[in-house]
């Protein structure tokens, strides 16, 4: 008489968990061991998604969803964990479309920030620094008798911006407007691409804009 195939299910949970050839039984001829938590009786065959659960004297087919993420209509993301859990009404495969234009539009404004970062130095201290700067150069090309000790900012400048507080004012509004002409641009971008992307009626749209994203950069 051939093995029989011992079926061995999980102690908790009842879940098939593999399956074996029975061990003769040394100690009677002819017949064959039965572990722990398995049993003889073949289970049904499992569907998709489909598993088998021991009851405790017969097979059941349960739901198997195990490790699935899926997505609910407020854009929330779950995963079912366990078998036997299936997936609740209205579950979507894959983010519903405002989910995936809020995660857009939040790459986008990343990637913008990023392109901004290229050109200036990020802090609240330096943003103060810029500002200052542009303050102290703006007033020193007005004024038509300039005292150093008023471009304090300017001054410290020197030798790196320039030889005296007339050329480092002139570099620091010709770096405004450079700026200006840049960050313009980015925020031009910025904001076309998220009107595109809250326009978009699918996935492979929102993709492809994010692909097509081309920021300006630094000569």
């Amino acid at each position: 008489m051939p093995a029989p195939t011992v079926y061995f299910f999980d102690q908790s949970t009842g879940l098939l968990s593999g399956t074996a050839l029975a061990d003769a039984n040394p100690l009677s001829d002819g017949d064959y061991l039965l572990p722990a938590f398995s049993t003889l009786v073949a289970p049904p065959a499992a569907g998709t998604h489909e598993t088998a659960r021991w009851t405790g004297n017969a097979w059941e087919l349960v739901p198997d969803f195990r490790g699935q993420t899926y997505w609910l209509d407020d854009g929330s993301q779950h995963m079912v964990l366990d078998a036997g859990e299936p997936l609740p009404p209205g579950a979507l495969p894959e983010p519903p479309l405002s989910r995936l234009k809020a995660d857009a539009c939040l790459k986008i404004d990343i990637a913008a920030e990023a392109a901004r970062m290229q050109f200036i130095t990020p802090g609240e201290g330096q943003a103060w620094t810029y500002q200052r700067k542009e303050r102290e150069a703006e007033a020193f090309i007005a004024a038509s008798n300039p005292d150093a000790a008023d471009y304090p900012v300017l001054a410290a400048c020197i030798p790196g911006d320039g030889s005296d507080l007339a050329t480092v004012a002139q570099t620091v509004l010709t770096a405004r407007d450079a700026w200006l002409q840049v960050g313009a641009a980015i925020e031009g971008i910025r904001r076309a691409a998220k009107t595109q992307v809250e326009a978009a009626v699918d996935a492979a749209a929102i993709q492809t804009i994010l692909d097509g994203l081309n920021w300006p950069a630094p000569q």
